[in-house]
């Protein structure tokens, strides 16, 4: 059972860093301003995480793991690698369209790269987890390596979000989700497919 007083820390730093994310880009964010809005003591910040950037990849897992949280609770089975992929893609556009300043100050504009890959990272993961079971139990066959497939779709998935959110992009959010699993499924293939 988690201690219920790490919950709360996680929780009220998370928030703050939501918060400043909508007033200014993440790079201007200090760690005292962020202990200072949630109410967490520096000290205990660094009980918790190493640095600003360590938080940063706990902050984004948990709105992975709460986009995840909200589709299975909506009934949505996320075993399988192609509803995974949808379900994410669909999600985190809706996130993105709701945030649309946590985009411009977390990842876009001249943010450092490093933001944009932990993103892509929280995001490979399950893409790479769920590619290896399918292959490994015989469900589909790959034609590039797990890891290689989720760290090219999920990288290809944040730019191509940040591209239709902060460039204006011609596409609706049906072709962006079509093209996106187009992609996707050219590097599957399923028992039965044919060449």
């Amino acid at each position: 059972m988690p201690d219920i007083r790490i919950t709360r820390t996680d929780n009220l730093l998370c928030e703050a860093m939501e918060k400043l994310l909508a007033s200014k880009p993440y790079d201007a964010i200090s760690v005292s301003e962020l202990c200072k809005l949630s109410t967490v003591q520096r000290g205990t910040f660094y009980r918790h995480f190493e640095d600003k950037s360590d938080f940063f990849k706990y902050y984004l897992n948990t709105i992975t793991e709460r986009l995840l949280s909200e589709a299975a609770a909506e009934g949505e089975v996320l075993d399988d690698l192609e509803r995974y992929a949808k379900t994410m893609h669909l999600r985190l556009i809706a996130f993105f369209e709701d945030h649309p300043r946590f985009v411009r100050n977390s990842l876009g504009g001249d943010v450092s790269l490093s933001i944009v890959d932990m993103a892509v990272t929280q995001i490979a993961k399950g893409i790479t987890e769920r590619a290896q079971r399918q292959a490994e139990n015989g469900e589909c066959r790959l034609c590039v390596p797990p890891d290689f497939l989720g760290r090219f779709y999920a990288g290809g998935m944040i730019q191509i979000l940040r591209w239709w959110l902060l460039e204006d992009s011609p596409l609706s959010k049906d072709e962006l989700e079509r093209h996106s699993n187009s992609i996707l499924l050219h590097c599957l293939e399923k028992p039965g497919d044919t060449a």
